[in-house]
């Protein structure tokens, strides 16, 4: 008889399935908690105080997605896929927060290699960082600060230089976007500070006489 047994192969697969949904939920409830942790981090790096502490928080966020995404392969299988683009967010934000406080700390940021992460994750991430660099470099302006503030100039130029010289679709990943954001940023930044420097020399200036 045709579809003798097609309700038992049925089941089977809605099982799966229903698994996946169950996973992707969890993964969904943790991809909240894991993006208001760093989101937390890249506030308070913004002081620039405690970044070690920071860092070692992100880095312990990223080993939590890491485990996660681990286990969701090996329940999943190919399946996992699902899961991978339900995390690209916090882990966007983990890289954002790491490589913040390591660059205000001066120190070499990792690849993606090293941080385990997709190079997608990893160029939007680093992208986002410009945002928050400009955010610090008007605080340190507002305190007189203009050399760090120069130093940041440089790191968001050299984001900005490679982000403009990709020559990859929007539908792989918004580089263009990107690279546009960070330019009015940067351009934003380096006006703001020439009139601090213009002012301040018009201020001697003034003394002097």
């Amino acid at each position: 008889m045709v579809g003798v047994g097609i309700g038992e192969q049925l089941r089977l697969a809605l099982k799966e399935m229903e698994e996946l949904n169950e996973l992707r939920e969890e993964a969904m409830r943790n991809s909240r908690k894991w993006i208001s942790t760093a989101r937390e981090s890249i506030l308070r790096s913004r002081e620039m105080r405690d970044l070690k502490a920071i860092e070692k928080k992100l880095f312990d966020v990223l080993k939590e997605v890491k485990e996660f995404l681990e286990e969701a392969r090996l329940k999943l299988g190919h399946q996992s896929c699902v899961i991978n683009s339900v995390l690209q967010d916090p882990l966007q934000e983990i890289v954002e927060g790491i490589a913040l406080c390591k660059l205000l700390r001066g120190e070499k940021v990792p690849s993606h290699i090293e941080l385990g992460v997709s190079a997608r994750e990893y160029l939007l991430g680093v992208s986002d960082a410009v945002g928050e660099l400009r955010r610090v470099a008007l605080h340190r302006m507002k305190e007189g600060d203009v050399d760090k503030v120069e130093e940041l100039i440089e790191i968001m130029e050299e984001i900005y230089e490679v982000l403009n010289s990709a020559a990859l679709p929007d539908s792989l990943i918004p580089l263009r976007r990107k690279a546009d954001e960070s330019r009015l940023l940067l351009e934003k930044t380096l006006s703001e500070v020439i009139f601090v420097k213009t002012s301040r020399r018009c201020e001697i200036g003034g003394n002097e006489e």
